[in-house]
């Protein structure tokens, strides 16, 4: 399993100190639909690393390969465009396939985006997808959240997979940077579709992405 960890800084660590929280979801069972049908799978985890994600991974029998690309280390730099710094599509495009490292031949079967997308403003996110087009298939899917109200901050946190109903979820009080509705993922996301969209939990959509 090929594992990228940054380490947390003191603040993050405190907000990480309770234990999460596990919370039903309706569709991870189809997210993970079929996977058993697989000879082995590839996951691109955009968080920081997670024992549990492994742990959930690691008793399955389909072989997986598990890479976490903090996208937080990224948040620094892909600042929001200004008059004085205007943005760089092919630039930010290039950032991030260096830090998402991803080789010739690779693939992704399963993407989890969690809420990182929330931290970086539209035009970002639409890099990201041009960065990750070349390693999705037609079976890959993705998973992540939206936010139910576009005009209102949502809630930051750590999230992992519990099980594969449940998504452990540490919460953090501090808001997100931007709050994107799905529509707006849609719109800029173009790599995978949303196929669906169900409320989690207070002002979170979970969404199921599909190439």
């Amino acid at each position: 399993m090929a594992f990228r960890r940054r380490q947390p800084s003191p603040d993050e660590k405190a907000s990480t100190a309770d234990a999460p929280q596990l919370v039903k979801s309706r569709l991870l069972p189809q997210l993970f639909a079929g996977l058993n049908d697989r000879a082995h799978i590839s996951v691109l985890d955009l968080g920081a690393g997670s024992a549990a994600t492994l742990s959930f991974f690691g008793q399955l029998e389909t072989p997986a390969k598990i890479t976490f690309a903090d996208a937080l280390d990224l948040t620094g730099q892909l600042r929001p465009a200004t008059d004085d710094e205007p943005f760089d599509f092919s630039q930010t495009v290039q950032i991030w396939q260096s830090h998402l490292a991803l080789q010739s031949g690779d693939q992704i079967d399963y993407l989890l985006m969690w809420d990182y997308l929330h931290y970086f403003e539209p035009s970002v996110i639409e890099a990201l997808s041009s960065a990750l087009q070349p390693y999705v298939h037609r079976e890959s899917r993705g998973y992540g959240f939206g936010s139910l109200h576009s005009d209102k901050p949502i809630r930051g946190g750590v999230y992992a997979i519990g099980d594969e109903e449940s998504v452990a979820i540490t919460p953090d009080p501090a808001p997100l940077p931007f709050a994107h509705s799905q529509q707006v993922i849609a719109d800029n996301f173009v790599c995978m579709q949303i196929t669906r969209g169900t409320l989690l939990q207070e002002g979170h959509l979970e969404l199921l992405f599909e190439a």
